[in-house]
């Protein structure tokens, strides 16, 4: 009984659901039309494409978007309007006057709003297990998956119901709870984005992409929240949110206890944490002021550190008025505060700079090295998430990584400043290490293509890179399916095989065609020859190319009679349109722009001369052999239009341009 009185009130309970019930109620019918009315419309509606799909990932995340959105904002508001009166000094000293102790105050209104969150979700849930049992659909719902579904989002909107409820003790203003309570929950997720991608610009070899692929998106409940869909919580993330909702249920009320009820209407409410909050926004938005200014003047530096400098003076003293209450902020004192916080941020910078401990010039030794590996930062962390072999202990293949890497950090090749190189001038080299001291050493780099070829060739030409850059793997399964694809989707020309041995025969000559690939014909960026979609054995799919180099394949299609049917021939082209683009910016254009087959509102390219028309066949042909694909800054752009009428797009490299181009450009 004691314990009952100390540590929870009734008459509490009843007030908070009188006052801030209707949050409840909207709640729960805001879940009810995303879930089971949704499931009811599919259900009535037997064209739709998810009437017989026995997965809740598709149904219940259908409207997903707004669920999250709900859920994220439900937990939110319960927590901001049932700690108000923290934030109202009327309404502080009339609630703290009453002969109740903190805990129990703090832990009944607690309580009500973890009730106001949890009874909608289960009821929601309750009701669309009712449906899918009534409801005249093929399939039925597992109960098991409905209500671990609905756990993870009542764990979650838990979680931060209860961060905002600590963050109310931190504030003494409304509106500043939600605000503060939406950044600090996104704070990890996007301050260690932001410090990775300054890390990238000012150490040579720090890999950003590596930290983002290697869970950063995790570290924050409401970008973890959003992922459901993608990624479902395994054992170790719920037991992880479970502490993480205790953690911060204590503290949220070791900071209640010790929060002054005059502190009431204040941005800050302990005076601790006015320069956590002064300089922590100061930094914040010195970060996001570098990366604005950087990225649209394509990484030049010197607007980096014009960004670091409007960033930093804005957001200090944005910040001291926030917590003053007012404009009047210019002293002497915060011109101090400031000039301290200046002298740590260029000295830091200047470390990074001169690289003082060695990061930018470090490669490890061959008898330190365990193994390699030499891809993608988001394929190393898909290997070790799903414990296959990552670190390649080949010795010919270490050696050749650490002479790439050795390379690069002896000559430093950058890509030029500004970003005006063309795609194949430069290579994203990813070199990570496993080291027999168990640790990983991890480099990412940007370079010029050119200086690091002879070092490339090996890598690209072995085996063990092959097999994991074209996932030859899957390969040896055998298909029950092929259909292969012109590479141009729009002229819809395929020939599907089910015949085992001919698609056995087929996956065996791919394999030996892309095993004896050079390093110069992989780099080959003409079109590729058609598209093979193998339908395999396990119900998976898998995808491939056939290059203009694959020459064993290229022979059996034309053996088989298959080439033909997949292959546009200059006699289905009826003209071809030709422009040069000149002073283009760094920004992707789409040939339909070029072409006029859309208005473009932005105009950020011009054309030389008059777009050239050709119908003569062997012109035709030149280009339909030298063409390629297009990232949008290409400097030559081509248009193919049928005798039926249909177009594709396409470009030239300046390597590999088609005679007829110097009668024209």
């Amino acid at each position: 009984m004691k314990l009952r009185t100390s540590f929870f009130n009734m008459g509490l309970l009843k007030q908070d659901f009188k006052q801030h019930g209707w949050i409840s109620l909207a709640y729960f019918v805001a879940l009810i039309f995303i879930i089971p009315m949704n499931l009811l419309m599919i259900a009535t509606n037997p064209k739709h494409h998810l009437y017989d799909s026995p997965y809740l990932s598709e149904l219940i995340y259908v409207e997903f978007g707004l669920l999250v959105i709900f859920v994220i904002g439900a937990s939110i508001a319960t927590g901001m309007f049932i700690f108000r009166y923290l934030h109202v000094k009327e309404s502080a000293d009339a609630i703290h006057s009453l002969p109740v102790l903190r805990r129990e105050l703090y832990f009944t209104h607690v309580i009500s709003g973890l009730i106001m969150l949890c009874v909608p979700t289960w009821l929601t849930a309750i009701v669309t297990w009712i449906v899918y049992q009534l409801v005249p659909m093929s399939s039925r719902l597992s109960s098991s998956e409905l209500f671990a579904t609905i756990g993870v989002i009542s764990l979650m909107s838990a979680v931060i119901y209860i961060f905002t409820v600590g963050v109310s003790m931190i504030t003494g203003q409304f509106v500043a709870q939600g605000a503060l309570t939406v950044i600090l929950l996104f704070l990890p997720t996007g301050l260690m984005a932001l410090i990775g991608y300054h890390l990238s610009l000012l150490l040579f070899g720090f890999s950003s992409t590596y930290l983002e692929a290697n869970g950063l998106s995790y570290w924050s409940p409401l970008v973890r929240i959003a992922m459901i869909q993608e990624q479902s919580f395994d054992t170790s993330e719920v037991i992880l949110y479970c502490i993480l909702a205790i953690v911060f249920l204590v503290a949220g009320y070791l900071l209640y206890k010790a929060r002054h009820i005059e502190t009431a209407t204040d941005t800050i409410s302990f005076k601790l944490l006015k320069p956590i909050f002064r300089y922590g926004v100061t930094f914040c938005m010195m970060l996001v002021g570098g990366a604005y200014f950087v990225t649209f003047q394509q990484e030049v530096h010197g607007w980096l550190y014009f960004g670091y400098a409007v960033g930093a003076i804005g957001g200090y003293f944005v910040a001291e008025m926030v917590l003053q209450k007012t404009w009047r902020v210019f002293e002497l004192r915060l011109v101090k505060g400031f000039l301290i916080y200046t002298i740590v941020i260029i000295v830091l910078v200047i470390g990074l700079n001169s690289d003082i401990l060695g990061y930018e010039t470090r490669v490890p030794e061959l008898e330190q090295i365990e193994g390699a590996y030499y891809g993608s930062p988001y394929g190393l962390n898909e290997k070790l998430r799903n414990d296959q072999k990552a670190f390649e202990n080949d010795p010919a293949f270490v050696e050749s990584i650490r002479e790439l890497h050795e390379k690069i950090t002896t000559d430093q090749p950058k890509a030029s400043e500004g970003g005006t190189e063309s795609e194949e001038s430069y290579t994203h080299a990813f070199i990570a290490y496993k080291l027999k001291s168990g640790g990983v050493l991890v480099r990412q780099y940007t370079v010029s293509t050119e200086a690091i070829e002879e070092q490339l060739r090996p890598i690209y030409e072995s085996k063990i890179y092959k097999d994991d850059y074209y996932a030859l793997d899957q390969l040896d399964i055998p298909a029950d399916r092929m259909s292969i694809e012109s590479a141009e989707y729009v002229l819809q020309k395929s020939v599907v095989l089910s015949d085992p041995l001919e698609i056995e025969e087929f996956q065996q000559l791919l394999k030996e065609d892309i095993y004896a690939l050079r390093y110069d014909e992989m780099a080959d960026s003409r079109k590729e020859l058609a598209n093979v979609s193998l339908l395999l054995s396990n119900d998976e799919r898998s995808f491939f190319r056939i290059g203009r180099h694959y020459r064993g394949v290229e022979q059996w299609l034309e053996q088989k009679g298959y080439l033909s049917t997949i292959q546009i021939t200059p006699e289905e082209v009826a003209y071809i349109e030709v422009a040069r683009v000149t002073n283009q910016s760094n920004q992707w254009i789409h040939p339909e722009e070029i072409f006029g087959k859309v208005y473009s509102l932005d105009q950020r390219y011009e054309i030389e001369s008059q777009i050239i028309r050709l119908e003569d066949q062997e012109d035709i042909a030149q280009a339909l052999q030298l063409y390629g694909g297009y990232s949008g800054q290409e400097m030559y752009y081509v248009m193919f239009t049928t005798i039926k009428g249909k177009e594709f797009y396409g470009s030239f490299r300046e390597k590999q341009l088609p005679a007829f181009m110097s009668n024209y450009f």
